[in-house]
């Protein structure tokens, strides 16, 4: 009953001592968040990049859509 609330406990001793405690294995898709998400005015939002940054510089929403979106390279841990 709780496996399909709580996902699967995980057998695998190799993947089951990388889970963080607290959290389970889940294939579905995880949720990130707990509880509800907030409302934003979009209006109004802002993102400020300033203290020690060569050149401190402020986005609003709609200057943020516009910026160009570029991929990084993938890097592994493993």
């Amino acid at each position: 009953m709780f496996e399909r609330l709580l996902g699967r406990s995980e057998r695998d001793a190799a993947v089951a001592d990388r889970i963080p405690p607290g959290q389970y294995r889940t294939d579905k898709f995880p949720v990130l968040h707990y509880g509800s998400v907030p409302k934003t005015d979009l209006a109004t939002w802002d993102f400020r990049v300033w203290g020690e940054v060569d050149s401190p510089f402020t986005l609003t929403w709609s200057s943020s859509r516009r910026c160009r979106a570029r991929r990084s390279p993938r890097t592994s841990t493993a």
